[in-house]
């Protein structure tokens, strides 16, 4: 009955049917058409294949976890010395429905944005593999956390379980839904209780039209919903079932449905959760009983969505107890946080380039701060901001402190939200918000700059040029010359009109300090900077209004993105 039970736990569900909306051909085009920020799809897509990986990441020898196709080992970037996950797919041998699934694991992960997420960094292709490079997370599973203390007090599941949501949310609200929600696939992000919490492994997620029900039967067991038990289809409630059972598990250390597969099912499929072979449940809230409760609920119509699930009474007194949720932006400086607004929509073509591709590549522990921030503002909790809840937000700090600091008028915070809003969706995504605020960073370290840097320098030459600007932007800059963006970064260009790293970090640092100088550090385990291989990227820089869905309009009529991630994409035919 316990959590000793792993492997019965995770055992899959057979599978029936396939989803009509996961095909072969699935284009780069219609995931730019679900991101709100498209232009960092095809930053993290490379066609050069295991050669290029090796060049930029040194694979080591410890494996974080394997599967049928893929193994996942431990990585070191060449360029900053961090960690990485590095899960490998190897192609021979695969049938077509796992090509399929990976290719739209690929797809999902490059387009969520997400705190509570696992970031992805890289994903290097060729006919042999597929690799896809990820954050690593040092905490290990909430499994494991679980499994060592048997349950979890009441404040730290509710503290759990919003981060678990938030993640679901962000998923469903951007029409996507996971379908594989575990213990397992929930990660700390460093070593203590209090790390972040990352939701990993999108094998079984997709992208999904709310008026076609999805049909293929897939999850572990145990977790797995009625409704796609039943075979009559079902929709991303499926992954609120789940974060049931998971909740269930963490406040009184046992599964709410178990035994033999036929029974489990069976349980499943009535909804006879064991309320009470343990007396853990007496010492739980009434109010935790009654979110658990509603999140299994047997008839998914009456099941609560995420967005509502986040409004329950428990999670709000949860967050009030522990200041979760205090006015927003407590923990910064009002005057820095609309000054880096500001200084960012003042910023050159190729600055704000730069901050997008710096942002992109962060370690979130660095700028936490910055992270916590974006949740806070974040009030519908979908992992996107808008320019009511920025402008609250900072009402409300104010308000609070009563700090007497002005507030920009309407047209000013309309102008700031529209130039971070790069694709007119009416949000500003997390690295969005990143790349307008990392000057509010205090510590910003050398190795950040460099690896923006070796993005932007497409040919490895140690400068970055005209054709690395045309090769790296492409069609996100406007109808100018390349050429022009390296005269508007404002330092001084080398011999050849092309930018060398100090020139790139003069343009990152003295434009508008990102929290004064970097703060130097060891020398990363890296390459010398002289032989450092670059990585490859494209990166958009913010336009006005009527350019942005001019531009946007114009790549996918031409097929641009086509080109560029349906190369030997996971290529089955």
């Amino acid at each position: 009955m316990g959590l000793s039970n792993g492997h019965a736990m995770d055992e899959p569900v057979p599978k029936e049917g396939t989803d009509h909306d996961i095909d072969e051909t699935i284009s780069l085009q219609e995931m730019m058409g679900f991101s709100h920020n498209p232009s960092l799809i095809a930053a993290r897509y490379h066609a050069d294949g295991s050669e290029k990986l090796l060049q930029d990441y040194k694979l080591r020898n410890k494996v974080l976890g394997t599967g049928s196709s893929a193994q996942v080992v431990l990585a070191r970037g060449r360029a900053d010395g961090r960690e990485y996950a590095v899960k490998r797919f190897f192609k021979s041998g695969v049938c077509q429905e796992a090509l399929r699934c990976l290719k739209s694991e690929v797809q999902v992960c490059l387009c969520v944005d997400h705190p509570n997420i696992v970031r992805l960094h890289d994903i290097y292709e060729s006919n042999e593999s597929v690799d896809m490079v990820m954050e690593y997370c040092k905490g290990g599973e909430l499994f494991q956390h679980l499994e060592n203390k048997g349950r979890f007090d009441e404040p730290v599941a509710a503290r759990v379980g919003l981060q678990m949501l938030r993640a679901v949310n962000h998923l469903h609200a951007n029409s996507m839904a996971h379908r594989d929600l575990k213990l397992e696939n929930f990660l700390y992000s460093g070593p203590s209780s209090s790390s972040t919490i990352k939701l990993i492994d999108f094998g079984l997620a997709l992208f999904w039209d709310p008026s076609r029900p999805m049909i293929t039967r897939c999850g572990s067991l145990a977790y797995v919903s009625p409704d796609i038990l039943r075979n009559t289809g079902y929709t991303s409630k499926c992954d609120i079932w789940s974060l049931g059972v998971i909740i269930f598990m963490l406040l009184v250390g046992y599964p709410p449905f178990a035994g033999p597969s036929k029974t489990l099912q069976d349980r499943i499929l009535a909804g006879e959760a064991d309320w009470d072979t343990c007396s853990m449940w007496e010492s739980v809230s009434q109010d935790a009983r009654d979110f658990v409760e509603r999140l299994l609920t047997l008839d998914p119509d009456d099941r609560p969505s995420a967005q509502r699930a986040l409004q329950h009474r428990w999670l709000k007194l949860a967050q009030d107890k522990q200041n979760i949720r205090s006015p927003a932006l407590l923990t910064l400086d009002i005057h820095q946080l609309q000054s880096s607004l500001k200084q960012f929509l003042q910023s050159s073509r190729i600055r704000r380039a730069a901050l997008q591709v710096l942002a992109l590549g962060i370690d979130l522990q660095q700028v936490r701060d910055l992270s916590n921030t974006f949740l806070s503002v974040d009030q519908r909790n979908t992992g996107t901001i808008s320019f009511s809840e920025l402008k609250d937000a900072i009402l409300a700090v104010q308000k609070h402190t009563g700090t007497n600091e002005k507030t920009p008028d309407s047209d000013e915070f309309n102008e700031i939200i529209t130039f971070l809003d790069t694709y007119m969706h009416e949000k500003v995504t997390f690295n969005d918000f990143l790349a307008a605020t990392l000057q509010i960073q205090t510590t910003f370290f050398e190795e950040d700059v460099r690896r923006a840097f070796n993005r932007l320098d497409k040919d490895q030459s140690g400068t970055i040029s005209q054709a690395d600007l045309r090769s790296a932007l492409g069609d996100f800059v406007e109808c100018r010359s390349n050429d022009s963006l390296l005269q508007e970064s404002g330092v001084q260009l080398d011999n050849h009109g092309e930018l060398p790293y100090d020139g790139f970090r003069k343009m990152l640092v003295e434009s508008g300090p990102l929290g004064g100088p970097p703060t130097e550090r060891t020398p990363s385990r890296g390459c010398p900077e002289s032989t450092c291989p670059r990585s490859s990227s494209k990166q958009s820089v913010k336009l006005t209004s009527g350019e942005v869905t001019k531009r946007h309009q114009k790549r996918i009529q031409s097929g641009y993105w086509q080109a560029m991630l349906t190369r030997e994409m996971m290529m089955t035919h």
